[in-house]
């Protein structure tokens, strides 16, 4: 075996780990109060209850395990409240084939901001 033959096969065994990994998911609340998510349109034991000014994560295996009858676009709804019984301040897909976050929108007087793996709630 020619030495870049080997050396591409060593390269290989450290690049497939990184590759299957799963970024968790993260709400962050930058807001004062207390919000729930609603994934799939189950209240979330992943994320639970979201204190003000705090983060919380959830693996995306988790999150592909729960959006599988509707993959690869599942609804995360967040409300205004814990035990997902507030008003509805912002809403926004996850991908479970891509494992990122798509569209979404906020409520009046809330601001959303999505990146791939991070989702950021903000009082406007």
């Amino acid at each position: 075996m020619s030495i870049l033959s080997k050396a591409i096969i060593a390269a290989s065994v450290f690049v497939m780990p990184v590759a299957a990994m799963a970024y968790p998911l993260t709400v962050t609340n930058l807001t004062n109060g207390t919000i729930s998510a609603k994934v799939n349109g189950q209240c979330s034991e992943e994320y639970g209850n979201i204190n003000g000014m705090t983060s919380h994560s959830a693996e995306t295996k988790r999150l592909e395990s729960i959006c599988k009858n509707t993959s690869p676009h599942c609804q995360v709804v967040l409300h205004n409240s814990a035990s997902c019984n507030g008003e509805i301040v912002a809403n926004f897909f996850f991908n479970s084939k891509t494992r990122t976050t798509g569209e979404g929108s906020a409520a009046p007087h809330f601001t959303l901001s999505i990146e791939a793996h991070r989702v950021i709630l903000k009082k406007s």
